[in-house]
């Protein structure tokens, strides 16, 4: 944003002050003056649910996209906040609760058309979510996405490792602490116990990782 004020010509030259917004994209996609509580009821959750249907009618980018987009970066950001304020033990309680809901209301199908939904309401690019043998290039720190963590015995020590993916589907293996990879480790095997949850994870918050993590242009 740029903020300028006008002088009479015979005072001091014209300054010009730039100002930049340095906040996450998702932070600025989900300031929005009608957002202070969102509910059921905001009619922004229709415009996410009926997607799908404008994009089979050719009604793609038109304003109820927008809305639906704000109302999930928002959530979004409402949930990361959230996670931060919990301990490692209230997060993975409140995954294995999710994994029980997806189990009971979603199938397959309908996970991988929520994410497509998702995907494209904030703008999330395409990534690989399972290895490729033979990748050309250097690991890409830049887009990397724990994949899996190993718990290894070494030497009668516990050892683990994390594995990491890149967009383009190149692993690379991080040793971890007890502490750190023990939790990992519980999280992961939770998240591939449970097919639906894996597929919400791969399909749906990895893209979001990525987008949160790269440069964004600024508004």
């Amino acid at each position: 944003m740029i903020l300028a004020e006008q002088q009479p010509l015979d005072r001091e030259p014209l300054e010009v002050e730039l100002q930049t917004d340095d906040r996450p994209w998702i932070a600025r996609d989900a300031e929005d003056v009608t957002y202070t509580q969102v509910d059921l009821t905001d009619p922004r959750w229709a415009d996410i649910l009926s997607e799908p249907l404008r994009r089979a009618e050719g009604l793609e980018e038109s304003p109820r996209d927008d809305a639906g987009g704000v109302l999930v970066s928002a959530e979004l950001l409402r949930a990361i906040e959230a996670s931060g304020q919990r301990s490692e033990q209230e997060n993975l309680r409140s995954l294995e609760q999710l994994s029980g809901r997806l189990t009971k209301v979603s199938s397959e199908e309908s996970i991988d058309e929520l994410s497509g939904t998702i995907g494209r309401l904030v703008g999330v690019g395409s990534r690989e979510t399972k290895p490729k043998e033979e990748v050309a290039g250097l690991f890409d720190h830049s887009t990397s996405q724990p994949h899996d963590c190993k718990k290894l015995e070494v030497d009668g020590q516990v050892r683990y490792a994390m594995v990491m993916i890149d967009k383009a589907g190149r692993t690379l293996e991080v040793e971890m602490s007890a502490a750190e990879g023990e939790q990992l480790y519980q999280t992961m095997q939770l998240i591939k116990s449970n097919p639906l949850l894996e597929r919400v994870y791969r399909g749906v918050v990895m893209g979001i990782m990525d987008k949160l993590l790269s440069p964004q242009p600024k508004k």
